[in-house]
């Protein structure tokens, strides 16, 4: 029980591809989700839940389509949460409902390209810097 009176339970996530461990303690399963997410796990269709760990290798690994849209949405996330902008504040700017920006900030959702660099825009960055770094490729050379 926590200082407010509410019961907390724990709650496990395991990593679909090395089986690892982590203990998420909350309330309810989607914040202690919210909180796996901050963390640097990622939710796939095909694989569940994976950790920081596998995930770039996942994404190394043929083109998985879950992981990308789950890579893509955690770095947007990551970026939006360091420059304090609420998924509210972004939506608008983007022309975008916020259920649609968590949508793809939790990989269910497709982005565009287009909605991609409005997003990019929206939050001061490269669009580059949203994708995975497999998806990056080398830098050209004179």
């Amino acid at each position: 029980m926590n200082s407010r009176g509410l019961i907390w339970q724990t709650y496990m996530i395991s990593c679909g591809k090395c089986s690892r461990e982590e203990p998420l303690p909350d309330r309810l399963f989607r914040e202690a989700a919210k909180r796996a997410e901050a963390t640097g796990w990622a939710y796939t269709d095909s694989d569940g839940w994976l950790c920081a760990h596998c995930l770039p290798l996942v994404l190394s690994s043929p083109l998985n389509t879950e992981t990308i849209r789950a890579e893509i949405g955690a770095r947007i996330r990551g970026v939006r949460t360091a420059k304090g902008i609420k998924q509210a504040s972004l939506a608008r700017y983007v022309g975008l409902g916020r259920s649609s920006i968590a949508n793809m900030e939790t990989g269910r959702q497709t982005i565009s390209f287009e909605m991609l660099a409005r997003i990019a825009r929206a939050l001061q960055c490269p669009a580059a810097d949203l994708l995975p770094e497999s998806m990056r490729g080398a830098p050209d050379e004179p």
